[in-house]
């Protein structure tokens, strides 16, 4: 619930900004294309959704792992997430964003001048850290998830084929972590 009233949030004050700031007008007014006033809306709802999406999957795979360990009386191994890995990958992300969508190869040296910054500049720009920082890190999680959990079936000795609710721990893991990703893509769809 947490994170839908934060996606929404951030999405209606992406939305405000881009009416403050006259987006919206020219928009309907036809000088300006809707990408216009699509694109931070829909940067600032994937800023607002990655976060949850990040928490649920740690959540998940952690509760999976658990579920298999009991089912199949495994020895536990410690899984931890390798912090900075994903803190690196989190700083790549904020690279490739600004690199991909902000830098102006006319003015390539704006980003080390604040005092010239402008809203439109900032407003994209914060977006975009927030946005780097957590997709990159959602992605590499969502591989890193589904390596842990399969890592555990070569430990499985025997398995009733018939019964299903020893396989169950692998299908559900399967789908939320694809749900996460789904509606990752669903919302970027809006571009």
């Amino acid at each position: 619930m947490t994170g839908t009233v934060c996606t929404v949030a951030l999405g209606g004050f992406a939305l405000w900004f881009s009416w403050v700031t006259g987006s919206v007008a020219d928009v309907i007014a036809g000088r300006s294309p809707s990408i216009v006033v699509r694109a931070p809306v829909t940067l600032y709802l994937t800023v607002g959704y990655l976060p949850m999406a990040i928490y649920y999957l740690n959540l998940w795979t952690t509760n999976h792992l658990e579920s298999i360990t009991r089912q199949f009386a495994l020895a536990r191994k410690p899984v931890f997430v390798p912090r900075l890995t994903v803190r690196l990958l989190g700083v790549a992300g904020v690279v490739a964003m600004y690199f991909l969508f902000i830098h102006s190869p006319d003015d390539p040296l704006l980003l080390f001048q604040p005092a010239r910054w402008f809203a439109g500049f900032v407003f994209p720009l914060v977006g975009l850290v927030f946005m780097g920082w957590f997709n990159l890190r959602f992605m590499f999680l969502l591989v890193w998830s589904a390596v842990v959990i399969s890592r555990t079936a070569p430990h499985i000795h025997s398995i009733d084929l018939l019964d299903t609710s020893l396989v169950k721990p692998y299908a559900q893991h399967g789908v939320r972590s694809s749900l996460l990703a789904v509606v990752s893509l669903s919302i970027s769809t809006n571009l």
